[in-house]
């Protein structure tokens, strides 16, 4: 992967410099073409035998030599949207092969490049992805406004002696060109030599052919990861197998779960017998449609767009089109108009892990975690200043303002305004002093984000509610001033793919079979039992559970623990850290990061050093050292594997989660990490489908699969 430009600011510190130093270009190409002369001409004389073959290799050196790494394609500065889709819309989709190589490779003039950004300026397309992009990006860029095509990714071009992919990705969603990643293909077919001695019609060796991804933000809740792409020529049966297979596989890792858009210029005819099967295995594996299936119009064309939906979003093809862009290219624009629909508008019983912070800066506490009134006088935040923010919502997890709200403390309790003016928080069921309505002061259109500065207007009279100056808090004002503000504090995880646990603990752990046993800040036990934790005697500051009868853990003092089903066994040494699996296998860690295993009746100490050890089964031990670096166990020794967490978790599947130092969640997939949506600040694995953890507010999350 050619990882996305913070390499530009090298080249763009280059170009300055050569600015500055140099007196005139004239001077600098006479220096240039001496240098050419010496190291480029003469050592391939013997390659060519025309002049104009000196002539064409001179040029495309030229060419290459003036537009290398990466520069920007322009566009607005990133920024999220905020407002939510709606119900069902359309995407306008165009792949472009724009054929920009240099004029002496008969690629089109920067005249006609602006051309192009003319019309591509007045097609107003959602999304545009450009192949061929070789050496006219400044052109191509020229005409297009930010207001239409506010994201594109960068240019990337190449070396001093390649052309880079030729890749530019342009949307009217935001598009943050920092994460666009470049992948190049493992395989290629023809130099440059040869395509200028006629032997070949395309040096596909001479650029870095590949595709990129970018993911484009049409809004709050729906973003679409999109492929652009341009594969060899040359028809070669085992290039186009290798390069769908890249495609294939960074779609099956990265993009789990969006929807995805694949164009590009794929030089391969799904009316070719062999090259149909390959599309049909690719398409197969990744889930994707080709829109001109949808529509029977297929032909024998190259330029192709597939596409696939989310559980949110269905996706199908309204239409197909090739577009007239006045016969510039080789290859004409092919669009494909997109409908989508949104399965989850107006369905979504959306819940935020929130605190509410007061104008003095305190925090709203339901007393006694509810069953008594709500104040606004704490100065940190506990399970008693972190509720549940209820409403059903349009989009998931995305509360706007004008939705009608409900508020519940951890043990169930609802904030109920009443007649009185009071706030109270004990109601245990809903009713219309129960709900509220939220007012964003920050975002008026936008979902609710953390530091949001709202009020909350009482749907039963009419009320605001207001956190009075000497700590208490009513529903009584009628107006909104600077005592009815609130910022919101938005914690840990929610929405589809998590559900909230009741109660708070400071660590969790969970089996495959199901058993879960935590610990909370004051290290007091518990074990779940149906949907409610039941208190265990004793204190424990970390506890691992390998099965229902396989529960081990260490006390603040690094002693040792074993539950025999009905009270605490003390096992000889001293841990920090300990991890049991379900077939029996501990290990753990003291407090200078040396790893032990137990073998039945004592402790072996195991070479190396971790500070946090996780046992999925006697094969599958993982751990995090002193760096946050990762490592497995193999058997004899340990391995190093990629990434740095604060804390991971291994299954006896081999399933592992980890958590980084920014509380963000991966998963290990295919020998990589790949990001899930939520942040905790603990992670637990039984299995593949049975993920629990912890957030900041010390609340819990159980997966949704």
């Amino acid at each position: 992967i050619i990882a996305g430009p913070a390499q530009a600011g090298w080249f763009d510190d280059a170009v300055s410099w050569v600015g500055g130093a140099v007196e005139s270009a004239v001077d600098w190409v006479e220096d240039a073409v001496g240098w050419v002369d010496n190291n480029i001409i003469d050592p391939v004389e013997d390659a060519f035998g025309t002049v104009w073959s000196y002539t064409a290799y001179l040029e495309v050196v030229e060419d290459t030599m003036t537009d290398v790494g990466y520069s920007s394609s322009g566009g607005a500065s990133f920024s999220l949207p905020t407002t939510a889709a709606g119900s069902s819309g359309t995407l306008k989709v165009m792949t472009y092969n724009v054929h920009g190589f240099p004029e002496v490779l008969q690629g089109i003039s920067d005249s006609q490049a602006r051309s192009v950004s003319s019309l591509l300026e007045s097609w107003d397309f959602d999304i545009v992805g450009l192949q061929e992009d070789w050496v006219i990006n400044g052109p191509l860029m020229s005409n297009l406004s930010t207001s239409t095509y506010p994201g594109r990714t960068y240019h990337y071009g190449g070396t001093m002696t390649s052309f880079g992919d030729g890749l530019v990705t342009i949307a009217s969603g935001a598009i943050d060109p920092n994460q666009a990643q470049r992948i190049q293909f493992n395989l290629c077919d023809g130099t440059l030599e040869e395509f200028i001695r006629g032997d070949i019609t395309s040096p596909d060796c001479a650029t870095e052919k590949g595709f990129t991804i970018a993911e484009v933000h049409l809004a709050s809740d729906l973003s679409v990861h999109v492929y652009n792409t341009h594969f060899n020529t040359g028809s070669v049966y085992n290039v186009n197998q290798e390069s769908l297979n890249q495609i294939a596989n960074k779609i099956n890792t990265y993009s789990i779960g969006k929807p995805v858009v694949l164009m590009g210029d794929f030089n391969m005819w799904l009316t070719d017998p062999t090259m149909a099967d390959q599309f049909s295995e690719f398409t197969a594996k990744t889930g994707l449609t080709w829109s001109c299936e949808d529509l029977n119009s297929c032909d024998g064309r190259i330029d192709l767009i597939a596409y696939r939906g989310s559980e949110q979003f269905d996706f199908t093809t309204l239409s197909e089109a090739t577009i007239d862009d006045n016969g510039i290219s080789d290859h004409a624009p092919r669009a494909a108009t997109l409908h989508w629909v949104n399965n989850g508008f107006g369905n979504y019983d959306s819940n935020l892990s929130v605190s509410f912070k007061g104008i003095h800066g305190d925090y709203f506490v339901s007393e006694g975690n509810g069953g008594g009134a709500v104040n606004a006088n704490r100065s940190a935040i506990g399970s008693y200043e972190t509720f549940t923010l209820n409403a059903t919502t349009n989009a998931e997890n995305c509360m706007v303002s004008g939705d009608e709200v409900n508020i519940k403390s951890s043990d169930g309790y609802y904030w109920s305004a009443q007649s009185s003016g009071e706030l109270d928080g004990d109601r245990t069921a809903l009713g219309s002093w129960e709900k509220f309505r939220l007012i964003n002061h920050t975002d008026a259109s936008g979902c609710l984000r953390g530091g949001d500065s709202i009020s909350l207007m009482s749907t039963a009279h009419g009320k605001f509610v207001v956190a009075e100056n000497y700590g208490s808090a009513n529903a009584n004002r009628t107006a909104i001033g600077s005592y009815e503000k609130i910022e919101v504090v938005v914690h840990g995880t929610s929405g589809r793919n998590w559900s909230n646990v009741a109660g708070y603990l400071e660590q969790v752990s969970i089996a495959a079979d199901g058993s879960a046993w935590g610990v909370d800040s004051s290290d007091a036990i518990y074990r779940r039992d149906g949907s409610s934790w039941t208190s265990i005697p004793g204190y424990l500051k970390q506890i691992s559970v390998g099965s229902a009868i396989e529960v081990w853990g260490v006390n603040s003092a690094d002693y040792i623990y074993r539950w025999n089903g009905s009270s605490w066994e003390n096992i000889p040494g001293r841990l920090k850290h300990v991890s049991v699996a379900a077939d029996g296998t501990v290990w753990g860690v003291n407090a200078s990061d040396n790893i032990y295993r137990w073998n039945g009746s004592n402790w072996t100490q195991i070479s190396g050093g971790l500070k946090q050890i996780s046992v999925g089964s006697a094969n599958e031990i993982w751990g995090i050292n002193a760096d946050n670096q990762v490592y497995q166990w193999n058997g004899s020794r340990w391995t190093q594997v990629t990434g740095t967490f604060i804390q991971l978790d291994v299954a006896a599947d081999g399933t592992v989660w980890g958590v980084d130092r920014d509380y963000q969640l991966y998963v290990r997939s295919n020998n990589s990490w790949q990001q899930v949506s939520g942040t905790l600040k603990q992670i637990s694995v039984g299995s593949g489908n049975k993920v629990w953890g912890i957030d900041r507010s010390d609340a819990i999350y159980s997966r949704n699969f």
